[in-house]
């Protein structure tokens, strides 16, 4: 059962988080659990225990990009989801976090960030927007 750590200060995104990976969890071939945390020292201690939990870091503004670096930093064998309001995707792409988006977070795009954790454990490529190519 992948295990899934939330990092917000905001408890609204925790919430929405929270509910989007437990429909997640019900709709996919395999349970989630989701745990959220507003102290970060708290999500990096998580993260640091197991390896193979899913680190959700969502944040606004531009502390996200010092919180986002601490992260994949301290918890390398992480697989790291990176949320905010500005657009960081080239940074994330440079500390390869397996998925960025844009907050507030959607249900499609957190199935698509679940499926690039997937495949980095699979050690399979992750930046693949369709199955079949059109070229």
């Amino acid at each position: 059962m992948p295990s899934i750590v939330i990092y917000s200060t905001d408890p609204g995104i925790q919430i929405q988080l929270t509910q989007i990976f437990d429909r997640l969890s019900r709709d996919g071939p395999e349970p989630l659990r989701a745990r959220a945390f507003s102290n970060f020292g708290d999500f990096l201690s998580s993260g640091r225990q197991d390896p193979r939990r899913i680190l959700v870091l969502a944040q606004s503004g531009t502390e996200s990009v010092e919180l986002a670096s601490t992260t994949v930093e301290e918890c390398p064998g992480n697989s790291v989801i990176w949320l905010s309001d500005y657009d960081f995707a080239l940074f994330s792409y440079r500390l390869e976090v397996a998925y960025f988006g844009f907050l507030p977070a959607t249900e499609k795009g957190m199935r698509t960030a679940l499926h690039n954790c997937k495949r980095r454990r699979q050690r399979k490529p992750i930046y693949i927007l369709e199955e079949k190519m059109p070229f």
